[in-house]
Formats: structure tokens, C-alpha cells, sequence
């Protein structure tokens, strides 16, 4: 039996968005047009490897939150970019594409992207990752505003409750999106993900998972680094 080693647990660490794309990118190169808010921070990318993260490029916000960066990549690879005041954003580029990215004050999911069918998957899941979670913070402020509360047992039975529900259902969802794209860098992406710290997927007890993805990865890009490291 092979042994599958959820070694992208180094993704999930900060909480993760996607996004990629393509326009009319110099077939040669990568290209990443951002368009962020203005802060007084560096925006990093960084190509995230199977057990580290190597920073390739950076831009000044305070002078370049509208900026273009340019990268080669003869394959699909993951790419972070983060910043101290952003949330972290991963995408997936290989030379050919344009990775699309308009920050946005939507407090849940801030980022609108424009990108390929392959980064939009990890991008549905990473919105969809996000916006569930943004629901449990809200469950948390309840809980912390009630605890003086006479009926607060009763108020934290309920918002256990909806935390369990939340938590099933996105488990479910991860499942059937994998199911459905299991030669999918969001496939790779979702079976090594956690919903806050609990991991959506268990190496011994959803083995049959691993198998799918490994056999599907494999069949569809076997010289690729990230399927060969699955």
C-alpha cells in the first residue's frame, strides 16, 4: 500500500486564497497583473515546494500596488503571494498564462480573479474555504459576547451546533470536488487542506481518495514535479 504524506499542511499554515489566468501573456513567461490597495508593506511571491517556500519575487505597495510581475514556468506550479497586510494568495501558472488579481473590500473573500479553468478550481474552493470560515468567526464573536448571558449554555449548545453543521458540509463539498477533478492541482490543494484545525482529509481512513488523485495525477501530467511529490 502506498504511503501518501499530506506534505502541502505548509499551504494551509495562513489562511489561504488562490487565483490565475489567462490573457494575452508572451507565450514564454508567466505574468501576474495585480491591482491592490495601497499599503505600506511588500507584497512577496514565493513558489511553494513540496517541504519549503522559495520567495522569487517582491513589489513596494506604497509605490507599486498596481504592479505586473513576469516568472518562468515550463509547468503548472504553486505560487504564494502574501504580504503583512493581505491575505495570503495562492496561485497556480505555468509559462502561457496571465494570473489576473483586483483586491476587493469584500471582508470574506477580498480578491476578484480572472484565470484559467485549472486556478479557477483551486479558486472556487479557496472563496468557498474562506467564506465558511468567515461564518465560524462570526459564531466565535457570538460565543464571546454571551458568555455573561444567563442562557448561555443553551446559546453555546446552538453554536456548536452550526459548527458541526458548517464543518460536515464543507467536508462533503471538499470530497465531491475531488471526486469530480481528481487530476486537478485542487485536488492536490483540497486533499492536503484544513477547515480552521481540523484536516478535511485522513491519510489511513480516506486512503481511497489519495489512490484516485495519485492514479489521476499521474495519468494526466506524470512528469509534473507536484504529482510526482503527491
Amino acid at each position: 500500500m502506498k504511503k501518501y504524506r499530506p506534505f502541502f499542511m505548509i499551504i494551509f499554515i495562513l489562511v489561504l486564497f488562490s487565483s490565475c489566468g489567462q490573457e494575452k501573456a508572451a507565450k514564454e513567461k508567466t505574468i501576474i497583473i495585480g491591482n491592490y490597495f495601497s499599503t505600506d508593506s511588500k507584497l512577496y511571491l514565493n513558489k511553494v515546494y513540496a517541504k519549503k517556500i522559495k520567495t522569487i519575487d517582491s513589489v513596494d505597495l506604497a509605490s507599486d500596488s498596481s504592479f505586473m510581475m513576469s516568472l518562468n514556468s515550463q509547468d503548472y506550479a504553486l505560487f504564494r503571494l502574501e504580504s503583512r497586510d493581505h491575505y495570503p494568495l495562492i496561485i497556480v501558472a505555468k509559462n502561457g498564462d496571465t494570473v489576473k488579481i483586483e483586491q476587493s473590500n469584500d471582508k470574506a473573500w477580498p480578491y476578484r480573479v480572472h484565470g484559467n479553468d485549472e486556478c479557477m478550481l483551486v479558486v472556487d474552493f479557496l472563496e468557498k474555504l474562506n467564506r465558511e470560515e468567515y461564518k465560524v468567526d462570526s459564531l466565535s464573536a457570538i460565543f464571546h459576547n454571551s458568555q455573561s448571558l444567563p442562557d448561555f449554555p443553551v446559546i453555546r449548545e446552538r453554536l456548536n451546533e452550526q459548527f458541526i453543521n458548517i464543518h460536515k458540509d464543507f467536508k462533503e463539498y471538499a470530497r465531491a470536488t475531488v471526486t469530480d477533478n481528481p487530476s486537478s492541482f485542487a485536488a492536490i490543494v483540497i486533499i492536503n487542506g484544513f477547515f480552521r484545525e481540523f484536516a478535511l482529509f485522513d491519510p489511513q481512513e480516506d486512503f481511497n481518495y489519495y489512490e484516485i488523485v495519485d492514479e489521476a495525477l499521474m495519468e494526466r501530467m506524470p512528469e509534473n514535479k507536484y504529482a510526482k511529490d503527491f
